[in-house]
């Protein structure tokens, strides 16, 4: 029963339903504002059927008090890597639409395949994720 488990239980539950922490932030975080509330989490955790105490585990993600949380909050690792991702990705194209053209799906498919990824982060000289 993962919603005993807490915050870890909660990823774990991601990783399984949805594949990844990050592609279950994507769900949670359905306005891509890069945050969510309590009562958002608490909608969104009946939505995609994550049982467990609702309130002990927004306590345990909004550590801080800021009242939302982010994927940062989560996972700490995968938040830092998406964050150092896309900060390298504006400093560089200026906007996520140009970073998206010129820097992410250079081939134009419209969808990002591994390779992509891979060689974004070269260009962008990040080697360390």
């Amino acid at each position: 029963f993962w919603g005993a488990k807490g915050v870890e239980g909660f990823r774990r539950f991601l990783d399984k339903r949805f594949g990844s922490t990050l592609a279950g932030w994507r769900v949670l975080d359905h306005a891509r504002l890069g945050r969510i509330s309590q009562g958002e989490l608490c909608h969104m955790c009946r939505i995609i059927g994550f049982h467990g105490n609702l309130k002990k585990l927004w306590g345990e993600l909004d550590k801080k008090k800021k009242d939302f949380i982010t994927l940062h909050d989560i996972d700490e690792e995968v938040g830092h890597y998406v964050s150092t991702f896309k900060v390298a990705l504006m400093n560089k194209y200026g906007d996520m639409l140009v970073a998206w053209k010129k820097g992410i799906d250079t081939n134009g498919t419209g969808r990002v395949e591994e390779q992509e990824v891979s060689a974004a982060l070269k260009r962008l000289g990040i080697t360390d994720l």
